[in-house]
């Protein structure tokens, strides 16, 4: 039997992406969040943090060919 994603852990972490990114400070504040939001609903901060990140590297690489860099060669 495949395993069910959980409706109730989904619908929490998308508040925390959404919540995360109206925050504007700087350091830390995501990761005090997702403490929070743990403590508030059950939902593991590590969990919260993994896919902060993801949804971070996904915003990056939808646009990662516009990014320019010359690469360094050792001499």
């Amino acid at each position: 039997m495949a395993s069910r994603p959980d409706k109730k852990k989904d619908r929490f972490a998308g508040l925390f992406l959404w919540a995360n990114g109206k925050v504007k400070a700087p350091g830390s504040a995501s990761a005090d969040m997702a403490i929070r939001f743990e403590k508030a609903f059950g939902v593991k901060a590590d969990t919260l943090m993994r896919m902060q990140s993801a949804y971070e590297m996904a915003q990056a690489r939808a646009h990662e060919d516009e990014i320019r860099v010359t690469r360094l060669v050792a001499a």
